[in-house]
């Protein structure tokens, strides 16, 4: 099986370059108008729109000592590594959108935020004995994987828009070769509800330490970034999935170039 770092890289997206069509009384645009790199900068900023800040849930024992838990394993198995983390916002619903390579992703996306999360899980997983309560527990949330489920979404509105921080992959399920794969568009119909801010988060390595098809993981490198916060509801979907797509597929490739790399990706984000 290839590795990932043996595969060919995609090429960074040029964000200046990135041309969006937004809706009427989105920032800095026109009815009818197609903005280019005004479009995309616009996306940094809070709209009015927006919906407000409430603190979220407080943290509970449980959380935090699973959380501790974990960070201290992940040390002892994984060379691991973070940045950008201070990117995800202290309160106030967020969504935090990341590539999915394994069944270790759930754990190193959340595990160096400091603030409890919610988790879209398989409903399956909610009827083994025992699991129920622990992910039930941890905030997850059940959706019925494949199918519209419109009760799965209501309810997730509702958690981001009291505050919540959600753990989640656009992807719909894990990559079979480490590489990125086309958003679905669920992920858009939830953005333009909720009204929160989406950091898009990046993972290398994950795949190879526990690649699909694989019985258990193995050690090895693996890095994960946050890119900054974006507020992407005013956008029309699809522009919503192309600008998303292009700041995870920035992240991704940054991250497979080197730790320098992404730390000076990131730095340029504020720049």
């Amino acid at each position: 099986m290839k590795r990932a770092a043996d595969r060919p890289l995609w090429a960074a997206p040029d964000m200046s370059e990135l041309k969006v069509s937004q809706q009427p009384g989105s920032p800095g645009a026109t009815a009818g108008t197609t903005s280019g790199t005004a479009a995309v900068h616009d996306v940094y900023t809070r709209p009015a729109d927006a919906f407000p800040c409430p603190d979220g849930p407080p943290r509970h024992r449980l959380y935090e000592g699973c959380r501790a838990i974990t960070e201290f394993t992940i040390r002892q198995l994984f060379d691991f590594k973070s940045f950008g983390v201070e990117n995800v916002p202290a309160k106030g619903g967020v969504m935090l959108a990341s590539n999915h390579q394994s069944y270790l992703d759930p754990v190193l996306v959340g595990v160096r935020v400091l603030r409890p999360q919610t988790f879209l899980a398989k409903s399956e997983l909610f009827g083994i004995p025992g699991f129920k309560w622990l992910i039930e527990s941890l905030g997850a949330i059940p959706i019925q994987q494949g199918k519209s489920d419109r009760g799965a979404l209501v309810q997730t509105v509702e958690c981001l828009q009291s505050g919540h921080c959600l753990n989640m992959y656009p992807e719909g399920a894990r990559a079979n070769d480490g590489n990125m794969m086309p958003l679905e568009k669920g992920i858009g119909l939830l953005v333009r509800r909720a009204k929160v801010p989406v950091v898009p988060v990046a993972i290398v390595g994950s795949f190879d330490a526990w690649p699909r098809g694989s019985a258990i993981f193995r050690p090895g490198n693996i890095r994960i970034a946050y890119g900054r916060a974006l507020w992407l509801h005013h956008l029309h979907s699809a522009d919503l999935l192309t600008v998303l797509n292009a700041h995870m597929r920035s992240l991704w490739f940054a991250l497979q170039s080197g730790d320098d790399a992404i730390e000076r990706y990131l730095v340029s984000q504020h720049t």
